[in-house]
């Protein structure tokens, strides 16, 4: 049995134990997601949960949103011929308790419990216990979030429709002054309704900047309304996770959503052959799946078309290329699966705003700010008409 296989059978028989312990009718671990919404990843207890949450709980489960914006325990109670999903679900107390790191490091996630009408509500002991569960499940999930190189800072928030953040803001979770700069004034644009800041050919990915110039691939989804956070629109910014990070994801991270487990293999397929100028339609065979059913849930479920997660695999390795400066930008857009170096310098520039040579000459000089000298000592060969 590997670590992750593991770690996936200790959650699974901790959700179980806590179900006797709290006398609940279910506990789950439901977390963030690049989508916007929150997903399951594992549940004890009724087999009918998942499809109702998925359903409508998604954005009225007050106790998990709360609980996951303020990092605090919060509690939720289904009051009598109220028509909220607590209730619509057969549930009358839920208590959440902050999860961290769980999925993908800075996501904020949270341990959730129900009881039915009929049981009384969740006691402060009934809060240790599930706060002791929630310690032990974050040193289950702690070896990936090391793995990601993410860890200790947020990377997903969420923005009313005044343009301010809702909970935790990233001036105090995310660590660089320049993000979280930025993410306030795409807030306050949006909040404008001026939607300039969605660049037209990008969807709804921003390009965001941090101290060192180096620029990161943020999600925006925006929601008429999260009736568990308050009135209003609000908007999500969420950090799109590295490709390492979709990668070291596997099926058992997602044993409450199979549909999900059943898309990874797509995610291996892209990563390691991104060079073979793989198309849509054998990726989407791969995983048995029409190439336009393939690339919609793939979208919906994960936050990430699958043309983006390629690119974002094929710039990653040029980058490094780059970096080590004994490549010819034409041999680069070779070996990384671009068609031509014209196509390569396009995407580059799509994905970190500056063409391949001003993003390297920008690196370098980054690097040797911070460490005193250039981590390069060959003599680049870079082949460039233009940048």
């Amino acid at each position: 049995m590997s670590n992750f296989d593991k770690k996936n059978a200790d959650v699974e028989r901790l959700l179980s134990d806590l179900l006797w312990s709290t006398r609940a009718a279910v506990v789950a671990v439901v977390s963030t997601t690049p989508s916007g919404v929150l997903r399951v990843l594992q549940v004890a207890g009724s087999g009918s949960f998942v499809r109702s949450f998925e359903h409508s709980g998604n954005l009225e489960d007050r106790a998990i949103w709360q609980a996951i914006l303020n990092n605090k325990s919060s509690t939720a109670q289904a009051q009598e011929g109220e028509a909220s999903w607590l209730g619509r679900a057969g549930f009358a107390h839920a208590l959440a308790i902050p999860l961290n790191d769980v999925l993908f490091a800075g996501y904020p996630a949270a341990l959730v419990a129900y009881r039915p009408a009929g049981r009384e509500v969740f006691s402060s002991a009934d809060q240790e216990i599930l706060r002791n569960a929630a310690r032990e499940l974050t040193e289950l999930y702690a070896p990936r979030a090391e793995q990601s190189g993410a860890a200790g800072k947020r990377r997903f928030f969420v923005i009313d429709a005044k343009g301010e953040f809702v909970g935790i803001s990233p001036a105090s979770s995310q660590g660089d002054d320049a993000i979280a700069e930025r993410l306030g004034y795409i807030g306050r644009k949006l909040a404008a309704d001026k939607s300039e800041v969605l660049r037209k050919d990008a969807g709804n990915r921003v390009l965001i900047a941090d101290s060192s110039g180096e620029t990161t691939p943020w999600r925006v989804v925006r929601f008429n309304k999260i009736s568990a956070v308050g009135d209003g629109s609000f908007t999500v910014l969420a950090e799109v996770p590295h490709w390492q990070e979709w990668k070291a994801l596997l099926p058992g991270d997602f044993a409450a959503l199979p549909e999900i487990g059943l898309l990874l293999p797509a995610i291996q397929l892209m990563a390691d052959r991104f060079a073979d100028a793989i198309v849509l339609n054998d990726i989407a065979k791969a995983v048995h799946l029409s190439q336009y059913h393939f690339h919609r849930r793939f979208t919906d479920l994960l936050g990430i078309t699958p043309k983006h997660y390629l690119f974002d695999r094929q710039v990653d390795r040029a980058k490094e290329l780059l970096i080590e400066g004994t490549t010819s930008l034409a041999d680069i857009a070779r070996v990384c699966g671009f068609a031509h170096q014209s196509h390569f310098t396009s995407r580059f520039r799509q994905s970190t705003g500056l063409t391949p040579t001003r993003w390297r000459k920008m690196k370098l000089a980054s690097q040797k700010r911070t460490t005193g000298f250039s981590t390069t000592g060959q003599k680049p060969t870079l082949q460039a008409r233009a940048g």
